[in-house]
């Protein structure tokens, strides 16, 4: 016959496996966050590169504003490389790039907080011939 054990070993075992269970659901739930957000930013930096291609300019201001109320992202968008003009126009068949940043955080584990950066590019040809 078994002698069963009193100790209360098998009942601190227990907890700590649910606190890691825990820990690991909260980890997994913020990483998915992360790939959800990093994916919305790569939409956003293809739809803003297919808009300024199509308008043949990289002066979007209010499209970028309207799009950060939309979405909620707080995005920072720069053409980097981009030949424009003074105006911002672009001629036709050059390249336009665009690259979105937005701070993010690991959230869910208190007081700590893990700064990350999420970054997206698109690039397109303009569309728009400008005398």
């Amino acid at each position: 016959m078994r002698k069963w054990n009193n100790r209360g070993e098998g009942y601190v075992e227990v907890a700590i496996s649910v606190l890691l269970i825990a820990f690991v659901l909260v980890f997994a739930v913020s990483l998915a966050s992360f790939v959800a957000l990093n994916q919305n930013l790569k939409t956003l930096a293809d739809g803003i590169t297919d808009y300024a291609a199509a308008e043949g300019s990289i002066a979007l201001e209010d499209y970028i504003a309207n799009l950060r109320r939309q979405t909620g992202i707080d995005f920072t968008c720069t053409f980097d490389g981009t030949n424009a003009d003074a105006d911002g126009f672009v001629q036709l068949g050059e390249m336009i790039q665009c690259k979105l940043t937005c701070p993010a955080q690991l959230r869910g584990f208190g007081d700590f907080l893990f700064p990350v950066t999420l970054q997206a590019e698109s690039r397109a040809r303009s569309r728009v011939y400008r005398k």
